[in-house]
């Protein structure tokens, strides 16, 4: 256990952050799309809008 063991930590930790690197990714891009989609909604149903 004690002779895979770094190796096996830093592998994990790799796949660790690359997992949370995707899952920020995929929030952000979430979070960009509502925020178009909304803005899109917005300017459909106000046309004469002026907040953008």
């Amino acid at each position: 256990m004690t002779s895979l063991s770094p190796k096996f930590t830093h592998s994990h930790g790799w796949i660790r952050a690359c997992l949370r690197s995707t899952l920020n990714l995929s929030l952000l891009s979430s979070a960009l799309y509502s925020k178009l989609v909304s803005k899109l909604l917005l300017s459909t149903m106000v046309p004469d809008s002026h907040y953008f």
